[in-house]
């Protein structure tokens, strides 16, 4: 052996218990590696089923919430002194009261003149100018 291999040798290896040296970067841990099958491949079967997982939740919370603002779609805002006149007329089928808003339809559709076009609905609301009780 020759100088030079005996100072290789004799260089001290880092006690793996020791304080880790502050000059060196600490290595930081790579998170979970993709599993792989038995041949070790990707598992494009179990991602494919995952993302369909996804995508089908997704779609479906969208779907329910158009069918469930589906109710006030449709609805024509009407004034109050004609909302009135609905009401002594009796053609109010059915009413719900949201906060300051009613919420109706009528037994038969109605015309109403809207940017100067005829417009037929049967739902219909009307801000109340105040809350009774």
């Amino acid at each position: 052996m020759n100088d030079g291999e005996k100072n290789i040798s004799r260089r001290k290896k880092p006690n793996q218990h020791s304080q880790p040296d502050k000059k060196r970067p600490r290595i930081m841990q790579s998170p979970k590696k993709m599993k792989k099958d038995s041949n070790g491949e990707f598992q494009w079967k179990k991602a494919a089923r995952t993302l369909s997982f996804w995508v089908f939740l997704i779609a479906g919370s969208i779907l329910l919430s158009q069918i469930f603002r589906f109710d006030q779609a449709g609805e024509q805002s009407v004034s109050y002194s004609q909302y009135v006149k609905f009401l002594e007329e009796g053609k109010i089928a059915e009413a719900k009261i949201i906060d300051l808003e009613f919420h109706g339809s009528l037994k038969e559709e109605e015309i109403s003149q809207q940017s100067g076009k005829s417009v037929k609905f049967r739902r219909f609301k009307v801000l109340l100018p105040f809350k009774n009780g």
